[in-house]
């Protein structure tokens, strides 16, 4: 055999074996992928449910529930809407009532407000403008008797603790230290909130109670997000890098 051909040789099977051990390498990485995938998964089926009324134990005056995002541009109408983000409008009124029913007053809309020129816009289509249907609460918020009295916030990035209402808000209620969050998106703003209200409180080294029910936050899908895989990784990281209390449901 040529030396020519040897080296040819050679190479092919250097290849093959590159081939090879590149094959096992990802086949270990997708082992341990769905690995990780079914701990969540059983993490995720081991949530229990709380009741309202024990949320409400410390007193009305000290709980907020906080509905994020649930407003027409990501539920009902516009280039950001989500049939997933539109199911949790429903359950987050029929809380809302409930909370309202045991003397609740707390009761927060925390909506996307931007104009035509927000920065946001460089990541995500434009969305939620200012005076447009999008910005809207969705029907289900605003068919609740008490609608006039909830409280809107309105927001102009993914993170509520940059809204200068909100900060106000808190500094105004130092005696709420307990909050319920719900609505969208849970790996975007419902996430952000948990994290600010978290990490605001670690740093003030005051005590706060953040509860997240799983039923009732949502996620998108998109070719390049898999909502299912983006709602179980969040809620999972809202409670272990924030302390969060995931749970299944709020029995009322």
């Amino acid at each position: 055999m040529s030396e020519c051909a040897e080296n040819l040789l050679q190479a092919r099977l250097n290849a093959a074996f590159a081939s090879e051990r590149t094959h096992k390498i990802l086949e270990r990485k997708i082992m341990k992928f769905a690995k990780t995938i079914e701990n969540l998964e059983a993490w995720r089926a081991d949530l229990r449910p709380v009741k309202l009324d024990e949320i409400l134990s410390v007193g009305a005056e000290k709980t907020a529930f906080l509905s994020i995002d649930l407003i027409n541009g990501f539920c009902k109408q516009g280039a950001l809407a989500s049939p997933r983000c539109a199911s949790v409008a429903a359950g987050t009124a029929e809380i809302f009532k409930a909370a309202y029913e045991r003397g609740a007053r707390n009761l927060l809309l925390i909506q996307d407000y931007h104009d035509a020129q927000s920065a946001e816009f460089s990541a995500f289509p434009p969305h939620a403008l200012g005076g447009t249907d999008e910005a809207e609460a969705v029907s289900e918020l605003k068919s609740l008797k008490f609608y006039d009295e909830l409280k809107i916030i309105r927001k102009n990035s993914l993170s509520v603790g940059c809204a200068p209402e909100f900060t106000k808000f808190l500094a105004q209620n130092p005696q709420i230290n307990t909050f319920a969050l719900f609505g969208d998106c849970t790996d975007l703003c419902v996430y952000n909130a948990a994290s600010y209200l978290a990490l605001s409180a670690n740093e003030a080294n005051v005590a706060r109670r953040v509860i997240v029910p799983a039923n009732l936050v949502q996620t998108y899908d998109a070719p390049w997000h898999e909502g299912d895989f983006y709602q179980l990784v969040f809620l999972n990281h809202m409670s272990q890098a924030f302390n969060a209390q995931i749970v299944s449901e709020i029995l009322v």
